[in-house]
């Protein structure tokens, strides 16, 4: 039904998730808390962005925090608002 899925290895300090605009889905599960604590979400989500086709879809299951947790928190928790904003700045 979905074709056949790729996993891909990266660096996460320079991801690179494949060809430009090449995937339709991307997935990731309970990572962002970890990569705002490493101080590379920005970058995750701007190789996201360009290796999703136009109209691709970014997945993220996360643990959800309250809608007033600072963005420095190190609880491994991440505000649906914030992480919502991260996606959207990278595209």
């Amino acid at each position: 039904v979905y074709g056949k899925p790729s996993f891909v290895s990266y660096v996460p300090k320079t991801p690179s998730f494949g060809v430009d605009n090449s995937a339709d889905l991307v997935l990731t599960f309970r990572n962002v808390h970890n990569w705002r604590m490493a101080g590379n979400a920005e970058a995750m989500f701007a190789g996201f962005y360009k290796v999703l086709k136009p109209g691709g879809v970014l997945g993220v299951v996360e643990h959800r925090a309250k809608a007033d947790v600072p963005a420095d928190d190190k609880s491994g928790y991440v505000g649906q608002a914030q992480l919502i904003a991260m996606a959207e700045a990278a595209g």
